[in-house]
């Protein structure tokens, strides 16, 4: 019987733990391979997803979801293509992108050394994509695949 108790106990507070920090968790744009970049993020919006309002941005199935970065780049390079991935349960889950010129997406290219730009990116979300929640990283890669911009937020898909 007292293992009973001190398993509802315990049930208890992991539940009341998990429902206090979702309830407060804030919503944020994680900067990823940081240490490897060659650009700098100066803002991102993603549509009908306010981070004042919400710890998720919505993705609606079989809608669009357009995802607009301003970066500086520290660098200069001519051509840049543009990586998405789903983050489901540690796993990254590619995201097609066509096409994945990302100097096609907004971006005045070649990018010169300490330019702003801006990269415009919409994409369907499609209805067979599961309801979950995924951490959203969008990536740009130079030629040799390293990284040049990358940022990390999460989202849930939803009908």
């Amino acid at each position: 019987m007292f293992q009973i108790i001190k398993f509802n106990f315990y049930v208890s507070i992991i539940t009341f733990t998990f429902i206090l920090g979702y309830c407060y968790a804030s919503y944020s744009y994680n900067i990823c391979d940081k240490s490897l970049l060659k650009g700098s993020l100066n803002s991102v919006n993603i549509s009908n997803c306010d981070p004042d309002l919400t710890d998720k941005c919505i993705f609606k199935k079989g809608q669009n979801v357009t995802i607009t970065v301003s970066f500086t780049s520290h660098e200069t390079v001519d051509y840049l293509k543009v990586k998405i991935y789903g983050i489901i349960m540690g796993l990254p889950i590619p995201w097609p992108v066509f096409p994945d010129d990302a100097c096609m997406r907004g971006i005045q290219c070649p990018i010169a050394n300490n330019s702003v730009n801006t990269f415009n990116l919409s994409m369907p979300v499609s209805t067979t994509y599961p309801s979950i929640p995924v951490n959203v990283r969008l990536r740009l890669e130079d030629r040799l695949r390293n990284p040049y911009l990358c940022v990390q937020f999460p989202a849930k898909l939803e009908s």
